[in-house]
C-alpha cells in the first residue's frame, strides 16, 4: 500500500464529490460558492478524514513532506530495519551469482563466480535475442556452471 497514492486518490474523490454537490446546489437552489470557498471546504473535509483514517503510517520523507503541506499531524511508525550478513563459504566452495534481463533496449544475462573469501574469479555478460526472462536467467546459470 502506498500512503501518498491513497491520499491523492482520496483528494480526487473528495474534489469530484464537492464539485458535483456544488453543481447540484447551483441548479436547484441557485447558491454559488467561490472557487476559494470550494477549495477551503475540500481541504477542511480532507484534513478531518485523513487525520481520522491515517494512523500509524510508515515513516518516509515523501509522506512527511506531503502531510506537512496538508497540515496533518500523523503518528509515524519507524520502519523496521532488517539485518543481513554474509557467511564465508568453506574453502573448497564457490558462489555463483547470476541475473537475466529482458528490456526494450535489449536482452541479456550475466553473472560472477566468487571464491570462499568473496574474491571475484570470473565475471561475464552476454546478449540474447530471446524475449523470455526465464531463458535469460537459465542462460546465466548455465554459463556460470560451464566455467566452474
Amino acid at each position: 500500500m502506498n500512503t501518498c497514492v491513497d491520499i491523492y486518490k482520496a483528494f480526487v474523490g473528495a474534489t469530484v464529490h464537492e464539485i458535483w454537490c456544488e453543481r447540484n446546489k447551483r441548479k436547484k437552489n441557485h447558491l454559488n460558492r467561490t472557487p476559494q470557498q470550494l477549495i477551503s471546504k475540500i481541504m477542511s473535509n480532507m484534513k478531518i478524514y485523513l487525520q481520522k483514517t491515517l494512523t500509524n503510517v510508515k515513516n518516509f520523507t515523501g509522506l512527511q513532506a506531503l502531510t506537512s503541506r496538508l497540515g496533518l499531524e500523523l503518528n509515524f511508525t519507524v520502519q523496521e530495519q532488517l539485518g543481513c550478513t554474509w557467511s564465508a563459504l568453506k574453502d573448497d566452495n564457490y558462489m555463483l551469482n547470476t541475473d537475466g534481463s529482458v528490456q526494450d533496449g535489449g536482452n541479456g544475462y550475466g553473472g560472477m563466480i566468487k571464491d570462499a573469501l568473496g574474491n571475484i574469479l570470473l565475471a561475464y555478460t552476454a546478449n540474447s535475442t530471446k524475449t523470455s526472462v526465464i531463458y535469460q536467467e537459465l542462460q546465466a546459470i548455465a554459463e556460470g556452471l560451464n566455467n566452474l
